[in-house]
């Protein structure tokens, strides 16, 4: 409830602090069916501002919700948009980069599909119940989570039945599904994919959030949708984008306004380095 029983004028740029970026359209829609309320879009300069929004609220948060054109992925076309969403938002102060990523298990680190990687330097892990995962029934959360050894290339086709069952990695069985397992840790991003060392300690890779968490503050969260090796899987991608809209959800509704209110506004800051740019 806000204060006083009297909501904040939605039609004011300056009420939105916190911005959603997505860079795939399902991606943009696990963060739409997220909001606990959707507001009617603003009037503004799209000459200057290429960005499409959905505009809304969790909790109190006034929340704004981009997502990159299609075929404009990676850390450059990120970039571009944060400084579009600066010039209209100038009271943004907070930003959430969610979306899927390609996990990298190791020895230390027990990730699988649809687990949710968040960027944090202080690794450490925890299993989360996540709301809101019911609500969209194309979405389901697949069966097959197949993890090959390191050192197994995958084989022409994609049909992963030709693949050798002996070259799988044994790993004891998680019952409990309904229950989302998050790591803390290292995300890597660059503007290609790659096969990333386990031993470097990194939990994921991804290829949009250096573009953004260069120039603003910036919490990078991801829904596993693979693994980082020669095996791709597509099975998993929705799933995935779920997950990780969902954690991001819950972290705002347990983030206090106040805390958000006290961080520094960055708009200006992303204008300097655009003009320097």
């Amino acid at each position: 409830m806000f204060e006083n029983d009297e909501s904040p004028n939605n039609t004011l740029q300056d009420n939105y602090t916190v911005r959603w970026i997505c860079a795939l359209q399902e991606e943009y829609e696990c963060a739409c069916r997220m909001l606990d309320e959707e507001f009617d879009g603003l009037q503004f300069d799209q000459i200057a501002d290429g960005n499409i929004y959905a505009y809304g609220r969790i909790a109190i948060h006034h929340v704004l919700v981009d997502c990159l054109p299609a075929g404009r992925h990676g850390a450059n076309s990120v970039a571009r948009a944060a400084r579009d969403m600066v010039r209209t938002f100038p009271n943004l102060r907070f930003a959430l980069m969610v979306g899927t990523g390609g996990g990298i298990p190791s020895q230390w680190h027990d990730i699988r599909l649809g687990d949710v990687v968040v960027s944090q330097p202080h690794g450490q892990c925890g299993d989360v119940h996540l709301q809101r995962m019911d609500d969209m029934e194309d979405h389901r959360r697949p069966i097959i989570d197949r993890l090959y050894k390191t050192e197994y290339e995958h084989p022409k086709g994609n049909d992963c039945e030709q693949y050798d069952p002996n070259q799988l990695v044994e790993r004891p069985e998680r019952r409990l599904h309904h229950i989302v397992a998050v790591h803390y840790g290292t995300i890597a991003s660059g503007n290609s994919t790659c096969a990333v060392d386990p031993e470097l300690n990194i939990l994921c890779f991804e290829m949009e959030a250096a573009g953004l968490v260069n120039n603003i503050p910036c919490l990078v969260i991801r829904g596993i949708c693979d693994y980082c090796d020669s095996h791709k899987n597509n099975d998993w991608h929705k799933y995935a984008a779920l997950t990780a809209a969902a954690y991001a959800r819950e972290l705002l509704l347990a983030l206090k306004p106040q805390r958000v209110g006290m961080m520094p506004f960055w708009a200006g800051q992303v204008a300097d380095k655009l003009q320097q740019g």
